[in-house]
């Protein structure tokens, strides 16, 4: 009976120090979690741990790449704290990104649930070394119920749509509209690409896992504007008879 009294007395305590902490006392806790890989600071926050927002965010990572968002605002849900979590309801803005959902974290594992994030195509290759050769043009909106992050597992499913999609190295854009499908499966994120619209077609499926290895085995294909599309083809596959060109990382 005492133990659970004093239980009950260091949550209330530990509610009470989550309502009137600064909301900067986040970002120091970030620092100090995920630091080399990465670092975040803020020109100015308000509100508390608990229900805050920040303005003028630069995430940094240690290879020197950043990343800019001019707010962001979060509110914790506390009684996670039960089950040894923290869950978090997020809103980020900024370089033309949007993004939305829930954060739920504890020491092995990120879940994220209700996520609905846009941005820019070209900030994604600057992210991806893979596809840092190819300056890419349009918005990539991503949206998925629930997808679990382990260091070795992953598990959930969702979307993602490459809407007026662009290369730079194209005669012509946008080259259309593409949507990948992915799912965590175990130790690999599972994924399909097909086309919506536009004069390229793209199809293909692949997969990607620890450490940092991923494989794509698909197609492409002029639908229409071959002729303006041919050296662009010849630069991201091998032709075939059949006028198509197969994709191959």
């Amino acid at each position: 009976m005492k133990r659970a009294y004093w239980a009950g007395i260091l949550l209330l305590y530990g509610v009470f120090l989550a309502a009137t902490a600064p909301a900067s006392l986040l970002f120091w806790a970030a620092n100090k979690h995920f630091s080399p890989d990465f670092t975040f600071t803020a020109e100015n926050s308000s509100g508390t741990l608990w229900d805050g927002e920040a303005r003028g965010i630069v995430l940094s990572t240690k290879d020197k790449k950043t990343l800019h968002l001019d707010q962001a605002s979060w509110s914790l849900n506390l009684l996670w704290l039960l089950s040894g979590k923290l869950s978090a309801d997020l809103m980020l803005a900024g370089d033309s990104i949007k993004s939305q959902g829930k954060v739920i974290l504890d020491r092995h594992s990120i879940r994220l649930q209700q996520v609905n994030l846009s941005i820019p195509a070209a900030l994604l290759a600057d992210m991806a070394p893979r596809f840092g050769m190819w300056p890419l043009q349009g918005m990539v909106n991503i949206r998925s119920n629930s997808f679990l992050l382990q260091p070795d597992h992953y598990r959930g499913e969702g979307e993602a749509t490459w809407v007026q999609a662009g290369i730079s190295l194209s005669k012509i854009n946008p080259i259309g509209s593409y949507q990948i499908l992915f799912s965590g499966t175990g130790k690999s994120i599972q994924f399909q690409l097909q086309t919506k619209t536009g004069p390229l077609e793209l199809i293909g499926k692949g997969n990607w896992s620890q450490p940092a290895s991923f494989e794509f085995i698909g197609s492409a294909k002029a639908r229409e504007h071959e002729s303006e599309l041919h050296n662009l083809l010849g630069l991201i596959g091998k032709p075939n008879q059949d006028h198509s060109y197969t994709i191959k990382f």
